[in-house]
């Protein structure tokens, strides 16, 4: 099961990553699908529910969150922009043995204002971020023992020097992606123009 996760979360992060500003709607039901999965996982836990309930319960919270930020476009962006937030804020600060919730939690409101309000820019910088984070992580969790240990908790602390490997990772990732959707946008839109052009 991890490893079929693993897999999904490499394949869509580097499509994410690299072609995020065409599928953005697909981009923002993909984070609703993760956070409606994870928080349906931990209400099942929190509530001592058996592995059958927890995994319907993880479903179904998936499912619909999913179409709601698939449909409600704002709604998905800002999910969006927090869990990119979160993820970025969570890796700097464990990179320097910081393991206090509420940092990573302000991390999450910024990237939810900046996907909200600089919406054309988050397209493309954040899909490429959020994009990376999945794939590097993907790759980390798939090729490393974490792998074995993910049943222990729901989110594991990985050790400082390893979380500023990853952030670093992330981010060599993200700065790729958005350089080759700036250079894809770039092409496209000369595309656009020469065909609006009379001949």
């Amino acid at each position: 099961m991890v490893i079929t996760a693993c897999v999904i979360l490499i394949i869509s992060g580097f499509l994410f990553c690299t072609l995020g500003y065409a599928m953005i709607r697909v981009y923002c039901g993909y984070v609703g699908l993760m956070l409606g999965l994870t928080f349906g996982a931990m209400l099942g836990t929190v509530f001592s529910l058996d592995g059958t309930l927890t995994w319907g319960m993880a479903v179904l919270g998936g499912v619909i969150l999913a179409i709601l930020c698939f449909w409600l476009y704002r709604v998905g962006m800002a999910l969006a922009g927090a869990l990119t937030g979160y993820i970025l804020l969570l890796f700097l600060f464990r990179a320097f043995e910081n393991n206090n919730p509420v940092l990573p939690l302000m991390g999450a409101a910024l990237g939810a204002a900046i996907a909200v309000f600089f919406t054309r820019e988050f397209v493309v910088l954040g899909t490429a971020a959020g994009g990376s984070a999945a794939l590097i992580t993907g790759l980390f969790v798939l090729f490393t023992p974490l792998r074995e240990n993910l049943h222990l908790s729901v989110f594991p602390i990985i050790p400082g020097r390893v979380s500023g490997i990853l952030l670093a990772s992330i981010l060599m990732a993200a700065l790729a992606g958005a350089s080759l959707q700036a250079m894809l946008l770039k092409r496209r839109r000369a595309i656009d123009e020469s065909l609006r052009s009379p001949r």
